[in-house]
């Protein structure tokens, strides 16, 4: 069944799991499985808290914005199956569903498996086989690097596609081979999921932290939003990864404008920055965190950059990790 050419996922195919992989204002992300006939594929469903009335409302906008994740084909981007529109669906265990949209699954996010590392590159005892290999500065730049060329290729679209909301915990992880493969999630800022928002009770997950300050209202003027912007965000999502916490954190939304706004101050202390964090991770984050917009260099750019420096980190690694066995005799 489709709808405007998208989708539509007869409810009874998809079966609830019971793992939650998210909670925002929009509802919450589950675990479950999407029944194709021959094969069983794990997906992650993205129930909306939508009533009948707001299905109606929003439907529209919900669509479109469905539309735009379907038509995207890129190994850093979420790839998105199609959607539910009835609030009253249930799954295949008759277990109320609702709207949702389903999705690749992945393992989880950027920003949780940055809060198991607790704030220190090695990995806690207890952190998953994700959150190990994200302690490794080599895998951190290619996370880095995934997202700059995930982002780089939705500003090459025609429209391009503006994120909006860019920031660790809407990038999402998989394990491939011995690393990393990042994918970028929740991009776009439909009207739908900012008026569900800002009805929804609970943790909404505020942005200011990573906002580029030409997007706010400046003495009557409205405020501006570019690709310049979703690189600031960028910028800030790279300090996430180098100083594994959020930006600003402990502030409260005044104390962010005003340090952005007035004071103009970045998150971070020049003479706190880690020794041993890759030299392209630095420079990307101080590059993309130019009060100037124009300044601020393009997605194609931090995409050329960030993957010729992971490519070399990479294969550095790989000499380290296959030392000969003499030598590692001698070490040891």
């Amino acid at each position: 069944m489709y709808a405007r050419g998208i989708p539509l996922i007869p409810s009874a195919l998809l079966t609830m799991g019971d793992e939650l992989l998210g909670r925002g204002g929009f509802g919450e992300v589950l675990s479950g499985s999407l029944n194709e006939g021959e094969a069983v594929r794990p997906v992650a469903l993205k129930r909306l808290n939508l009533s009948r009335a707001d299905a109606q409302m929003f439907g529209s906008a919900l669509l479109d914005e469905v539309g735009i994740m379907m038509s995207l084909d890129h190994a850093c981007v979420l790839r998105c199956l199609g959607a539910v529109l009835d609030p009253a669906a249930l799954d295949s265990a008759h277990r109320p569903l609702g709207c949702c949209i389903v999705t690749e699954r992945c393992l989880g996010s950027l920003r949780g498996s940055l809060d198991q590392l607790g704030g220190e590159r090695e990995p806690k005892t207890g952190a998953d086989l994700v959150a190990s290999l994200l302690a490794s500065w080599t895998n951190s730049l290619k996370v880095a690097s995934d997202v700059a060329r995930g982002m780089d290729y939705l500003y090459r679209k025609t429209p391009p596609v503006q994120h909006r909301d860019l920031k660790a915990a809407n990038v999402l992880l998989v394990v491939e081979g011995d690393g990393l493969v990042a994918k970028i999630c929740d991009f776009g800022s439909a009207k739908w999921r900012i008026a569900l928002a800002s009805t929804s009770t609970g943790n909404k997950g505020s942005t200011t932290a990573w906002s580029a300050p030409e997007t706010y209202r400046s003495k009557g003027s409205p405020g501006v939003f570019t690709e310049a912007s979703d690189v600031w965000s960028f910028g800030m999502l790279v300090f996430e990864i180098v100083f594994l916490k959020s930006p600003y954190q402990g502030y409260g939304d005044p104390d962010i404008l005003n340090a952005v706004l007035i004071l103009k101050e970045l998150p971070y202390d020049e003479d706190a920055l880690p020794s041993a964090c890759p030299t392209a991770l630095l420079e990307a984050m101080k590059a993309c965190l130019d009060f100037a917009p124009a300044a601020r260099p393009r997605f194609s750019k931090l995409a050329q950059d960030l993957g010729s420096s992971g490519t070399a980190a990479a294969a550095l690694s790989e000499e380290i990790t296959t030392v000969p066995a003499v030598a590692k005799l001698i070490v040891t």
